[in-house]
């Protein structure tokens, strides 16, 4: 089991909104960041997942408020969205 923070799930749900375009929703964001799983599983593993919404239901919730990024968060290095 992966522990993603839901202000991580923010943060990185807009990332990928601002650099690729990609308008999706809080557990697309937190999906993406349990993709980090290949690394504790092994460089062989195949490790999926589906972006399973869109944000248009977050457009008055904390998806588009400005997050605060903290110490433990991950979004923040992540370079690959």
């Amino acid at each position: 089991m992966i522990s993603i923070h839901d202000g991580d799930s923010i943060l990185m749900a807009q990332k990928l909104a601002n650099t690729l375009g990609l308008a999706v929703g809080l557990s697309s964001g937190c999906n993406f960041l349990a993709v980090r799983a290949q690394e504790m599983v092994g460089p062989d593993a195949v490790v999926v997942t589906v972006f399973c919404d869109d944000n248009k239901k977050y457009l008055r919730t904390a998806l588009t408020n400005e997050e605060p990024v903290k110490p433990e968060y991950k979004t923040p290095e992540d370079r690959t969205a």
